[in-house]
């Protein structure tokens, strides 16, 4: 139970992160920027499978959203941190000091990442029933692992 109370929010606030990386322009030739299909397409999850009304849907998509913005800092930190720790690695530096500040801001960012979802988390259970969140967290997944493409997501 507890591998569930703890994996839950990590991968539902994962795959909900997708509109964080969305373009928030305006369509273009009528056709929907990816951001926007991506909305379009959750609400219709959340609205047609998972059986939620129209006004459960906006608040859970407002909960989505609200994280968002500070998900997609955090993810850049944390990339910007393992690529600081990969070029130390390559030059095959012995800089000891810069190995512990870049695995210090690493750790720092996922330790904020996983306090942002555990919020989240808390938020959308007040709107969801577990099962709901879980067919959510099973659709989500299977959408991401999609807009990965081939070769991506495979188990070892």
């Amino acid at each position: 139970m507890l591998k569930i109370a703890i994996a839950l929010p990590l991968l539902l606030a994962t795959l909900i992160a997708a509109p964080a990386f969305a373009d928030p322009g305006p369509a273009q030739g009528g056709k929907a920027q990816p951001g926007e299909r991506f909305k379009q397409a959750r609400g219709e999850i959340l609205r047609k499978r998972l059986g939620l009304d129209e006004k459960k849907a906006a608040e859970v998509e407002k909960v989505l959203d609200k994280y968002a913005p500070e998900r997609k800092r955090l993810r850049q930190a944390m990339n910007e941190q393992r690529k600081a720790l990969h070029e130390l690695l390559q030059k095959n530096s012995d800089d000891q000091a810069g190995y512990k500040r870049a695995l210090d801001s690493l750790t720092d960012s996922m330790t904020k990442m996983n306090t942002l979802r555990q919020l989240e988390q808390i938020e959308l259970s007040k709107l969801m029933t577990p099962k709901q969140q879980a067919q959510l967290l099973q659709v989500m997944n299977k959408a991401r692992r999609g807009m990965r493409g081939p070769g991506h997501g495979s188990k070892r």
